[in-house]
């Protein structure tokens, strides 16, 4: 046996004598002194570990100082602790490394229980792979029932761990940062064995296989068979036992998630009576549609005849119509004045708010046969009094109804062209 395993194998034997607790080891490569620049590089590393650990997911590595002044530190926890739980044992361990390695330039500890690694040293270690120092932490009781099958089972279930912790890549799960896997093999019918491995994040995968193979084959040196065992290195380590030991992670398998919740009951409705509704639907709008066609039309056939009997008599005066039927020579001029009323009387009148003054005055210039015929052929009758230009005389009184003639007229054809529209849509 080398002194290396001699090593290992005495503190194997110390651990289990402190009944699984573990202490700070204490390197002997270098001493300084209480109040030096690296003393206090040290304190100020380790003082700020705990806090930088739990807030970067489990692991943290940093350097203070300068020259041969400068410290290297590392904080790392296992992969299924909760941010407090790793604060507290990051901030335990630092506590319990500086206490009992006050003066030594180099130390690591994995804490109590060991659930962390703190390591400090005046060289860098970063990306390094270190199997030494390594403890054993174990319970003495051996398995005594189905060895074979126990060997066996563990054969798998460690090389299983050992591929799934080295080809582990980082991601933001936080176990796979720490390259911590967790797992269980059975044996028995009624036991299993329940793993698990870590190595430092800085470790390539080869490094981490390496680290792992090598803490296994500590177990099997050191610790075969027994019931429970925790080997411990710098740069990885690898814990078994007959119970579960580890909180759940991303890399054991998931609870079955809850089953679905039931589908709400089907109710099925009966159809409504379609037919029924349809037709009644059909006959209140058969009946309504006969309504509008019977007395739309009636009604505006009532407007327009009582508009058609106000037209007529307006247009057609008991005067007018005698000297229309008497014939002769006036009776043409008769027709142009009454013409160029009601052309007056469809524009508006003299005072049609749009209309051009020129025009309004253009339109009631007559010849002298109109003007004869319009005054009853100057009939005293007609007198209204002398101007300026000699006597002025009323012509036909009817000519001051052309507004309302006009209006009339409108109206007639507005209420036709209602009609119209109103009957071609009757129909479509």
């Amino acid at each position: 046996m080398g002194n290396s395993s001699l090593v290992v194998f005495l503190s194997c034997i110390l651990i289990s004598l402190l009944s699984l607790k573990t202490a700070a080891m204490c390197y002997n490569t270098g001493n300084f002194t209480t109040n030096s620049t690296y003393a206090k590089n040290r304190d100020i590393a380790l003082s700020s570990l705990a806090s930088n650990v739990s807030a970067n997911g489990g692991y943290y590595a940093t350097s203070i100082g300068q020259g041969s002044d400068t410290v290297f530190a590392v904080g790392i926890c296992r992969g299924d602790l909760s941010n407090y739980r790793c604060f507290d044992c990051i901030n335990y361990t630092s506590q319990v490394i500086i206490n009992e390695c006050p003066n030594q330039k180099e130390a690591i500890s994995w804490g109590n229980p060991a659930l962390c690694t703190v390591r400090y040293s005046y060289k860098s270690f970063f990306r390094v792979m270190d199997t030494a120092p390594a403890i054993c932490v174990m319970i003495t009781n051996n398995i005594t029932n189905n060895v074979d099958e126990f060997d066996q089972a563990m054969g798998t279930l460690v090389d299983s761990l050992i591929f799934r912790a080295a080809m582990s890549a980082s991601t933001s799960s936080g176990s796979s940062l720490l390259k911590f896997v967790t797992g269980k093999e059975n044996f028995t019918t009624d036991q299993d064995i329940y793993a698990l491995m870590q190595c430092t994040p800085d470790l390539s995968s080869a490094d981490c296989s390496n680290c792992l193979r090598g803490a296994v084959d500590i177990y099997r040196s050191i610790c075969y068979r027994k019931i429970q065992a925790n080997v411990l290195a710098p740069s990885c380590v690898f814990h078994y036992e007959l119970n579960q030991f580890y909180e759940y992670t991303a890399d054991a398998s998931p609870p079955p998630p809850p089953p679905p919740p039931p589908p709400p009951p089907v109710v099925t409705l009966a159809p409504p009576p379609s037919v029924n509704t349809t037709t009644k639907a059909d006959n209140r709008s058969g009946t309504s549609r006969t309504a509008i066609i019977i007395f739309v039309p009636l009604s505006l056939l009532l407007v327009l005849c009582t508009l058609a009997i106000a037209f007529f008599r307006l247009r057609k005066p008991e005067d007018v119509q005698k000297r229309l039927d008497s014939g002769g020579p006036s009776k043409m001029a008769w027709t142009t004045v009454v013409s160029k009323l009601f052309k007056v009387s469809r524009q508006g009148g003299l005072h049609h708010a749009d209309e051009d003054a020129s025009q309004s005055v253009d339109s009631l210039r007559f010849d002298f046969a109109t003007i004869r015929v319009a005054t009853n052929d100057f009939s005293n009758a007609n007198k209204l009094g002398q101007g300026g230009f000699g006597w002025v005389y009323k012509a036909w009184k009817k000519w001051r109804e052309g507004k309302a003639l006009s209006l009339i007229d409108q109206t007639l054809r507005r209420l036709l062209k209602l009609l119209g529209a109103q009957c071609k849509l009757l129909i479509q």
